[in-house]
């Protein structure tokens, strides 16, 4: 799942949520922090039992 600022990838049980704003050095803006938490959501519901944060 892709958001404009963050991507989801869910492996099994296992999530690798990845900020990806290389111009800003991953800075978080609201909108990035609006976009991880649709992203968590979307990781709970599919029974993801770990994650990987990456950036």
């Amino acid at each position: 799942m892709t958001w404009e600022t963050v991507t989801l990838d869910i492996d099994d049980d296992v999530a690798t949520l990845t900020i990806d704003r290389p111009e800003s050095l991953n800075a978080l803006t609201v909108e990035t922090l609006e976009a991880m938490e649709a992203a968590l959501a979307d990781a709970a519901d599919a029974g993801v039992r770990a994650l990987v944060l990456a950036g």
